[in-house]
């Protein structure tokens, strides 16, 4: 009715179910499904990982026991489903939780290691903070010492610059840094990265700052000032609110850790009740396979002659007629 074709404006959808029929448990495996597929595109949960109930199946017993109307089966088969749906959340949970504690093993270090290098950094932008800079970030008394010789002209550093470039193999001296001057204070040194097939150029304070060097050798120039006029304060801030992010994850990190798993006390009790399910039906089904069988009545089968013999003719006394004659031949 809701497919291509139809001609009818507005339709009307029924869906049947029986009581104390195999429905109950077809729509529990669809709820199963919807619960755990819900999982996944809602993020509702912090669940990572989700089980298809495909592979439930039912044996041919627990189907013949859904057909006779048995209640203990069908709750068996419910909680069978709650209980395995409640151990992975279980699984999951402890996978969070220890994933989590290593995490805050691991914290006291990592915020150790970024309130460092904030130090650091912030030694660096004190020192920015003492060089003039033009509105587009480059230094305003421009001189930057290249090999020994020092350069105002921003085009004469580019082609020193560039020189340097040619003295280091980009077969040998990959990855190998080569300290070339100073600028503002700051040591600079060039390196040829394998990972980027291309010369950088690396501005080094207390802390470390990188430029990724062009075709242009008066923009590489410019690429280390503003290294230092951008790049510094940028570092900072980012690295604070590194470590701010850090903190709320510790946070965040305790208050999980701390709860306990939501479902234990469900899970508790409906792993009890199956149990106790399990045993139960399963005395019965052995008490079932004990009980003699009755003995089974041979099966008479009557033959033609039986018939014939039990069936009383009519007017014995009268001349037979033609089939009776053979039927008393026979």
């Amino acid at each position: 009715m809701v497919r291509q074709g139809n001609i009818n404006k507005k339709v009307h959808l029924y869906r049947y179910v029986t009581r104390g029929t195999f429905d109950a448990y077809s729509y529990q495996l669809l709820e199963s499904k919807q619960r755990f597929i819900s999982q996944i595109i809602t993020s509702k949960t912090p669940a990572r990982k989700c089980s298809d109930v495909d592979q439930e199946a039912l044996t041919y017993a627990e189907i013949k026991a859904l057909c006779t109307g048995d209640e203990r089966i069908k709750e068996k088969l419910m909680l069978e489903n709650r209980v395995k749906e409640l151990r992975l959340f279980k699984t999951e949970y402890t996978n969070v939780k220890f994933e989590l504690e290593d995490k805050s093993m691991a914290f006291p270090k990592k915020r150790d290691y970024l309130t460092d290098k904030i130090t650091q950094i912030e030694s660096d932008n004190e020192k920015r903070n003492k060089i003039s800079f033009e509105n587009d970030g480059l230094i305003k008394n421009f001189s930057i010492k290249i090999n020994g010789t020092t350069y105002t002209n921003r085009q004469d550093a580019g082609n020193a610059l560039e020189f340097s470039f040619s003295q280091i193999s980009v077969f040998s001296d990959k990855d190998k840094i080569f300290e070339i001057g100073e600028l503002c204070g700051f040591k600079i040194s060039v390196v040829y990265s394998s990972k980027d097939e291309c010369f950088k150029g690396i501005v080094k304070g207390a802390d470390t700052y990188s430029a990724t060097f062009g075709l242009s050798s008066t923009n590489n120039i410019k690429k280390l000032e503003r290294t230092i006029s951008q790049k510094i304060p940028t570092k900072l801030e980012n690295t604070k609110n590194n470590l701010v992010r850090l903190q709320q994850d510790y946070n965040s990190a305790q208050e999980i850790i701390a709860k306990p798993f939501e479902f234990e006390d469900e899970l508790s009790q409906k792993e009890t009740r199956l149990a106790e399910l399990t045993n139960i039906l399963n005395a019965e089904t052995i008490a079932h396979k004990n009980t003699p069988k009755q003995e089974k009545r041979k099966p008479y089968y009557f033959g033609k002659d039986k018939i014939i013999s039990a069936r009383k003719l009519p007017n014995t006394d009268k001349e037979n007629t033609p089939l009776q004659q053979n039927m008393v031949k026979e």
